[in-house]
């Protein structure tokens, strides 16, 4: 936000706007993440193999699919879901636009890696899943 705070207020406003939005709905696959180290977490305390390779097929494939499924309804309905934030024209314009380009990024690549994430802490794996979000976030979307 402080970069485009430099591009000025409508650039800025839209900007938060559309993260915020995300951010919001980020949530829905997001309980599926934390429920998947849950589930993982639970087998693995069990001892059963199959079973925890079937909560990590089901909890990543799931969280992918109800995260398409988000980031699809976000797409469409982007426009009227911005005028939520603004009346402005400009601003709900630029932040329906913003919601796209966040869409693929958000529901396609991080809650992919987070997904993948949250099976890894089920497996008591939390050093990898640390790795993985730094080289994730730093590596990737930082620059």
């Amino acid at each position: 936000a402080l970069l485009v705070g430099y591009m000025g207020a409508v650039p800025l406003a839209a900007h938060v706007a559309a993260l915020n939005l995300i951010s919001v709905v980020w949530m829905i696959p997001g309980g599926f993440m934390r429920s998947t180290s849950t589930l993982v977490g639970q087998a693995v305390g069990r001892q059963d193999v199959v079973e925890v390779k079937r909560q990590i097929i089901a909890g990543v494939l799931g969280t992918a699919l109800v995260s398409v499924l988000v980031g699809v309804v976000v797409a469409c309905f982007r426009f009227p879901l911005s005028g939520w934030y603004t009346q402005d024209p400009a601003t709900k314009e630029l932040a329906g636009e913003l919601l796209l380009i966040y869409c693929v990024l958000v529901f396609v690549g991080d809650t992919t890696q987070s997904s993948m994430s949250s099976a890894m802490r089920g497996l008591g794996r939390q050093n990898v899943s640390t790795v993985v979000y730094l080289g994730s976030y730093y590596g990737v979307m930082l620059p």
